[in-house]
């Protein structure tokens, strides 16, 4: 566990310094390449979600698609990592375009982000990007197809309550 808190610093701490000196970053990888594994791709993510919430987007920005770069070269075992990014970034891009009124760009965002997310099998970011579905279906006036949107996301949510329930 001792271990596993110090990674944890290390990795702060290398995320802090790229963040300050951005310019830097090859040097800054390479002084720290042992702490370059799938720990550090998953800290950089949650630090960029936490830049996001703050309106930092982007240093947010910055962050994934750092960590997409170093993703894809770890190899296969975190392909996972690029595609829920990019899946993450259109479910935003949606949500902006949806506020500037942008429904047809916002349906390719979601509908984009919704193939990504059932691709790497992430039923909560597919349940998101369904809501977003049927949120610009509905502005569009395309009442039925919005209200299978909103049943489809439902049915994820139930079916994950479900299978968290039998957990307990």
């Amino acid at each position: 566990m001792n271990q596993k808190r110090q990674s944890q610093r290390g990795y702060h701490w290398v995320i802090n310094a790229l963040l300050t000196c951005p310019n830097q970053k090859i040097e800054i990888l390479r002084a720290n390449w042992e702490l370059i594994d799938a720990g550090f791709v998953e800290t950089i993510m949650e630090v960029a979600m936490q830049r996001e919430q703050w309106g930092d987007r982007n240093s947010a920005t910055w962050l994934r698609n750092l960590a997409t770069q170093l993703a894809t070269g770890m190899g296969s075992s975190l392909s996972k990592i690029p595609k829920e990014s990019e899946a993450d970034r259109l479910l935003w891009q949606g949500e902006q375009q949806c506020k500037v009124s942008q429904f047809k760009a916002a349906f390719q965002s979601y509908q984009q982000s919704l193939d990504l997310y059932r691709e790497i099998g992430n039923l909560l970011g597919e349940s998101a990007a369904l809501i977003g579905l049927g949120i610009t279906c509905d502005f569009l006036g395309q009442y039925q197809k919005a209200i299978n949107y909103y049943q489809q996301s439902s049915d994820i949510v139930r079916n994950i309550g479900c299978q968290a329930s039998r957990c307990n």
